[in-house]
């Protein structure tokens, strides 16, 4: 869980966290296709393992994401100097 905390942390900071994100889910790929050929795991236990990565890779990095700009948009709701940049739409959003 913790890993996608740090996912989603470095995806919002820099796009170069996109890469580290792609790296980390592709290594948990590879491992998670090393559990489904393990003869010694139950169908059970593999489900289990499979379940855990998608909600800990997957689940709460997007939540996370989602929930940096929502929190960065309700507290940044007024005009500012740099807001020709902008859409008219999102210009005409703010106070």
């Amino acid at each position: 869980m913790l890993t996608g905390v740090s996912c989603s942390c470095s995806v919002g900071i820099k796009y170069m966290g996109i890469f580290t994100y792609l790296l980390v889910l592709s290594i948990a790929a590879v491992h998670a296709w090393n559990l489904i050929g393990d003869q010694t795991l139950s169908n059970i236990c593999v489900f289990g393992h499979l379940l855990a990565r998608v909600v800990a890779l997957l689940v709460i990095p997007v939540f996370l994401y989602l929930l940096f700009f929502y929190v960065h948009l309700m507290l940044l709701y007024r005009s500012g100097p740099y807001d020709q940049i902008m859409s008219s739409a999102f210009q005409a959003s703010l106070e």
